[in-house]
């Protein structure tokens, strides 16, 4: 009895939920007839005990009426297709709660509203998409959900180099997506574009999303904003992984990935300039840069090559190794020093230690880019820097010597 209140509730709840928008837009169907489709497709599946020949000759019904209602409304005045195919979608919402999928039917319902609701933003969407960012639409699709999961999970081996094609790849699909996501945030957001483009690519790459968004800014005052946002949103994500590989060692790191989100949380909006919310970024024909991307791929399968010829051991190998690693991809350092002492192959001081040199090497190539794009605007970066080193060295000072800790 419970179960079957539940089910008629919120088969009636979500029926209402189409209804109630699809009533201001056509006064013959509304709240009622969706509330009643969807009830009566809950009852076809939840007395059946699933999709039976009932539920189905229902759906059927129910889909024969939507198309003669279409036919009949055609004759009198222009009408789309949405309402009608809004009222077989609504009943097989109701088989779905009656068979008990009320998550499913929830989201799915949610789903179709909100696409109802925002019907005007969505043509606009679909007038200003140009030929050139559909076909990289298609082009990103294929990269990352047709050759990607098709790639080996065991690396390969050539020679004395170990080369995973896999994680190869997965950089070229973070760096096509950066550069596409930054291109749709600045063509249909406009404002804030910069910042939202920097923070989301730092927590998947913060040199390449630095690589990307130095070429798509639209004035070299915005490099240093692009810089921090993205080292931000990139320590972010470090401690995070940390987190999730050795909750012990992040505990442990507190100090250390507190005062450094401190003073990068100061340096980003600090040197954001009146009006930079405003800029967005350069629009390109294309959005995806796929030349950009196997570049960073190769930098980064040529660093990793040297890591795994050189291989020193002890602490100064961990930090060196740390360093070499940082150079393309810090959360993968991050990571991976989380592992080594999770594992018991380091102590949590040489893992600190490598904090350092992974921080060091992340603004070693962080400068060099900005270097390269623009020289003067480094004339502002040693005493920005040496406030992040200031706010490193004392956490990792916190770290190791634990002047707080409790045993």
């Amino acid at each position: 009895m419970d179960d079957f209140l539940l089910k008629a509730a919120l088969a009636l709840a979500v029926g209402g939920i189409v209804g109630l928008e699809r009533g201001k837009k056509m006064r013959i169907v509304g709240l009622r007839t969706f509330a009643l489709l969807c009830f009566l497709g809950m009852l076809a599946s939840a007395l059946t005990g699933g999709f039976s020949s009932a539920a189905l000759a229902g759906f059927l019904g129910v889909f024969a009426l939507s198309a003669i209602f279409y036919y009949y409304q055609g004759h009198h005045k222009h009408t789309g297709l949405t309402t009608p195919l809004m009222l077989p979608f609504t009943f097989l919402l109701g088989t779905v709660i009656g068979m008990g999928y009320y998550f499913e039917a929830g989201v799915t319902a949610i789903a179709a509203a909100f696409l109802l609701v925002e019907k005007q933003e969505l043509e606009s969407v679909e007038k200003r998409v140009t030929k050139e960012e559909f076909l990289d639409l298609l082009l990103f699709a294929v990269i990352a959900f047709v050759v990607y999961p098709q790639l080996p999970l065991a690396p390969l081996q050539l020679g004395p180099i170990s080369f995973n094609a896999r994680f190869f790849w997965l950089l070229v699909v973070l760096v096509s997506s950066v550069s596409f996501v930054a291109h749709l945030l600045s063509k249909f957001v406009r404002k804030g574009a910069l910042v939202y483009s920097a923070l989301l690519g730092g927590m998947l790459s913060s040199n390449a999303t630095v690589l990307t968004l130095l070429d798509k800014a639209t004035h070299k005052r915005l490099f240093k904003p692009i810089l921090f946002f993205a080292a931000l949103a990139s320590m972010a994500v470090n401690a995070f992984v940390v987190l999730v590989t050795d909750p012990g060692l992040f505990a442990e790191s507190l100090p250390f990935f507190v005062l450094v989100e401190a003073a990068l949380a100061y340096l980003a909006f600090s040197s954001l300039k009146r009006g930079d919310l405003d800029e967005g970024l350069t629009l390109t024909r294309h959005p995806i840069s796929i030349k950009l991307a196997f570049e960073f791929a190769l930098v980064f399968f040529a660093v990793n090559t040297l890591i795994s010829l050189v291989a020193p051991a002890g602490a100064t190998g961990m930090a060196a190794g740390a360093f070499l690693g940082a150079l393309v991809s810090t959360t993968a350092a991050f990571a991976a020093v989380a592992y080594a002492h999770a594992s018991g192959a380091v102590s949590a001081e040489t893992a600190f230690y490598a904090y350092g040199a992974m921080l060091a090497a992340a603004w070693t190539v962080k400068t060099a880019i900005l270097w390269f794009k623009d020289r003067r605007a480094l004339a502002e970066m040693p005493s920005r820097l040496l406030l992040l080193a200031a706010a490193a060295a004392l956490g990792l000072y916190l770290c190791v010597s634990k002047p707080f800790y409790i045993p």
